[in-house]
């Protein structure tokens, strides 16, 4: 039997570009699975056999908002809000020494 998806995320391809932040003008694929993990990588970059597939937390704040979030084995944390009403998102990575905050657009690719 097929189990639900966790969230709206789940079996979903999201570019995000960032416009603002420590990784301004560069855009990122992050694929949600249906196991709980996402797999991130540069866009248009191909998949990496043994790539880092971090467990992620995604929670409905609203009929077009949700919340994600998940940490990388590299110490660093990526949280971010994402508007489906208008495609922006806002973010912050942190890890036990900063904070960086960072904005930009997404788009669900797959």
């Amino acid at each position: 039997m097929n189990e639900p998806p966790l969230d709206r995320l789940s079996g979903h391809t999201l570019r995000i570009n960032w416009d603002t932040g420590p990784t301004k003008g560069r855009s990122y694929d992050h694929e949600f699975r249906a196991d709980g993990t996402v797999e991130f990588r540069a866009a248009g970059t191909p998949k990496v056999v043994g790539a880092e597939r971090p467990a992620y937390f995604a929670l409905d704040v609203g009929p077009d908002a949700l919340l994600m979030s998940y940490l990388s084995r590299n110490g660093f944390t990526l949280s971010v809000a994402l508007n489906y009403a208008d495609g922006t998102c806002a973010a912050i990575a942190s890890n036990e020494k900063m904070l960086s905050p960072a904005t930009g657009t997404f788009t669900v690719i797959a």
